[in-house]
């Protein structure tokens, strides 16, 4: 004896009540109906779309398949059970004069059942017609099924038995796992129209789809709001699973938050501003976890920070103020020994070279240094101590262009206790320069005799160094700005001389 089949048989529960007849000894038979006399099921709930592209595949390769059809209660024509999408495909090529068609092929059931089950029979005929003819999203899956759990209820209230569970009978008719037909439901039942009409026409997978319905309707419309301004996460089309998971458990949190400075169990009132900071869509931001404001470490310069907190940000501004001029002051310090090196360098560069008699073409022409116009420009400012920092490059070097580098080869001829033209063999007197050529020893008060000097010289924004003519006769340092000449008396912190030169040491008259 053959063994019983697990799960739920329509046609054995049905055998009672349920005769379907479509020919002579129970075999199908085809029928050619003229087109005119088909019409659809008004309780056809499957998409009709591909119309064009299946009426080019009919067009070129036949109808493969009749349409099954019924009686309709008339007696005069007949009701589409499966085929609809065939049946609109066939009314477009005849509107496209294409006639060889007409009549249509058609298998036609006919029904003995009566009363109150021959209706629900034609639909329950009609659903599982077309799931065995087409293939059909999420979307369609669930009306399915839904449609499928009523018709059996009904059936079940008009005598017919069903042991077992209704959902294993519905899972089992509709040919779907029990947990993919539960999770169906969610979607059907708890998705909010604005992203149902995304998974209806499946631009949102069921995935996505389920992460979303298994939140409030609330929460889903938030969850839309907070996603509008995010570039790349805009519109739900591009939503992932994880992501909505970890976004929605991020406003979670957020709404959990207590305030105590709104007072004794209050709710943070600032979610509104929180969620502004959720829609830049940076993960890890501090407001993401779910965490007060007081204890971000943005605090000072977010705009969408608690306004409780407004005594602790403006505090914290001015401490946060203050920190920065301090480390911008020790960063001048750090810097101060080499910018002074290299405002030393620039000028004794800028001396010997008018020393020469040497243009700055000239002198990159003689060195084979390549200058581009900036380069020049640059180099001008240089030689006036204008433009120098602590980074500045050596522009005059072809090879050695950095103050690291000059250090180097200073420091492996202090270590050797030789001069550099020794090391480089420029002499053979291997006796190392005086201690005071290696560095600019600074002065305070007046210059001895007239000519130029490197002075620092206080300005608004800091010091700067500028080369600066001293006129002994005056008793005043005169600094030369676009032609003009300007009192830098007031200005001049500390200085050092320029190498001696006749030319530039005429004091002003």
């Amino acid at each position: 004896m053959a063994e019983k089949k697990k799960g739920f048989d329509l046609a054995a529960a049905l055998s009672d009540v349920s005769n379907l007849n479509t020919g002579a000894e129970g075999r199908e038979q085809i029928a050619y109906i003229d087109f005119n006399l088909l019409r659809s099921d008004d309780r056809n709930f499957y998409a009709v779309d591909g119309i064009e592209e299946l009426a080019a595949n009919i067009e070129f390769a036949g109808l493969q398949q009749p349409i099954r059809v019924r009686p309709d209660d008339k007696g005069v024509g007949y009701v589409i059970v499966s085929g609809h999408r065939r049946h609109a495909a066939l009314r477009k090529l005849l509107e496209d004069g294409v006639d060889r068609f007409q009549p249509v092929p058609c298998i036609v059931e006919r029904d003995t059942a009566t009363g109150e089950t021959a209706a629900l029979l034609q639909e329950l005929r009609l659903i599982y017609a077309n799931s065995d003819t087409r293939r059909m999203s999420s979307a369609d899956l669930a009306k399915q099924a839904e449609r499928v759990e009523m018709l059996l209820y009904q059936l079940k209230e008009a005598g017919v038995e069903f042991p077992g569970r209704m959902r294993d009978h519905v899972a089992e008719a509709c040919k779907l796992s029990a947990s993919k037909l539960a999770r169906l439901k969610v979607i059907r039942e708890k998705l909010i129209p604005e992203l149902k009409k995304y998974w209806d026409t499946g631009k949102m997978n069921d995935a996505v789809a389920y992460a979303c319905a298994q939140h409030s309707a609330e929460m889903q419309r938030r969850l839309i709001e907070v996603s509008k301004v995010a570039d790349y996460w805009q519109k739900p089309t591009e939503w992932y699973e994880q992501t909505v998971t970890n976004r929605i458990g991020y406003m979670e949190a957020d709404a959990s938050l207590d305030c105590k400075m709104a007072g004794e169990g209050c709710k943070c009132d600032n979610l509104k501003r929180i969620e502004r900071c959720i829609k830049g869509g940076n993960y890890g931001d501090h407001c993401r976890t779910g965490r007060c404001c007081s204890r971000c470490p943005n605090l000072t310069h977010c705009k969408s920070a608690c306004p409780h907190l407004a005594d602790e940000i403006a505090k914290a501004k001015t401490a946060e103020k203050s920190q920065k001029a301090k480390d911008k002051a020790a960063a001048e310090a750090a810097a101060r020994p080499d910018l002074e090196r290299i405002t030393a360098l620039w000028q004794r560069f800028a001396s010997v070279r008018r020393a020469a008699g040497l243009s700055l073409d000239e002198y990159a022409k003689a060195v084979k240094l390549y200058l581009t116009k900036d380069d020049i420009k640059l180099m001008e400012a240089m030689d006036q101590g204008k433009k120098i920092t602590a980074n500045s490059r050596m522009i005059y070097l072809p090879c050695i262009t950095y103050l690291s580098q000059i250090g180097a080869l200073c420091r492996a001829a202090d270590v050797l206790g030789v001069s550099l033209d020794y090391l480089l063999c420029r002499t053979d007197d291997p006796a190392p320069a005086s201690s005071a050529d290696a560095a600019p020893q600074w002065h305070t008060g007046t210059p001895p005799k007239s000519g130029q000097y490197v002075c620092e010289v206080a300005s608004i924004g800091g010091c700067e160094y500028e080369v600066v003519r001293w006129n002994a006769e005056l008793g005043e340092w005169r600094l030369e700005i676009c032609g003009y000449k300007d009192s830098a008396n007031a200005s001049v912190e500390r200085w050092f001389p320029l190498p001696a030169d006749e030319k530039e040491a005429k004091p002003d008259v």
